[in-house]
């Protein structure tokens, strides 16, 4: 099985390589040279963490590990695994060391699998000291709403905009306004704003009662 998957990855690898190599030879020269820097930077400390794993796994206590965290410990041990690893601290030589070093003294490969999950996507210490500094500076509740022709976005305390479709032929329809060159759609609805407030950054603006659009849209982040 182990052979396997290194063959499957240095296939991925070959192929990866052919479509750089297609799209130019600096660029293959450029991935080749960042891969071989990375290789050698990661490698001592790839051999510090699997050396370290073995001795770990000599000195974690047997007896906690197998009633704890052995392959009978259940959804209990599933959680304990969830939140020791998001509380490791560390970059992956750590996190996958005390994984392994826990597998070894009679951990079950599901609560392993747990924690190495939760150490890569809930680590504590990621959210403390880089995910949190980097939140805006605010976090604020955003509310959309849609109720026959009225469209609104509220934000407690900054944003309260409200819109409704100016009544078409038919009395549970909007106007639409055909052909027109914007940047959401070739197609909007013609509307009057109710409600139209912001205030933020120095600004405070006050639309109600003016003329507004809406339009049924598709976007995709990146």
């Amino acid at each position: 099985m182990t052979l396997a998957i290194n063959i499957l990855l240095w296939l991925v690898v070959c192929v990866l390589a052919v479509i750089a190599a297609t799209r130019g030879r600096v660029l293959l020269d450029d991935g080749l040279r960042a891969g071989v820097m990375e290789f050698i930077l990661l490698l001592p400390r790839i051999g510090i963490g699997v050396v370290g794993s073995g001795f770990v796994a000599e000195a974690l206590p047997n007896a906690w590990i197998a009633p704890w965290l052995g392959p009978e410990s259940g959804l209990l041990g599933i959680a304990i695994a969830t939140l020791g690893g998001a509380l490791t601290p560390g970059g992956p030589v750590v996190g996958f060391s005390i994984g392994a070093a826990a597998l070894k003294s009679g951990a079950g490969a599901p609560q392993v699998i747990a924690y190495s999950t939760a150490w890569a996507l809930y680590a504590i210490h990621r959210l403390v000291i880089w995910e949190v500094p980097m939140m805006p500076a605010r976090v604020v509740p955003i509310e959309f709403g849609i109720d026959g022709r009225r469209r609104w976005a509220r934000i407690p305390g900054l944003l309260d905009i409200e819109i409704e479709g100016i009544q078409g032929a038919t009395p549970d329809g909007e106007s639409w306004i055909d052909n027109v060159r914007h940047f959401v759609s070739r197609r909007l609805a013609a509307a009057r704003a109710s409600r139209g407030s912001y205030r933020d950054h120095g600004w405070d603006w006050n639309n109600a009662g003016r003329n507004g659009h809406y339009a049924p849209f598709d976007w995709q982040g990146p």
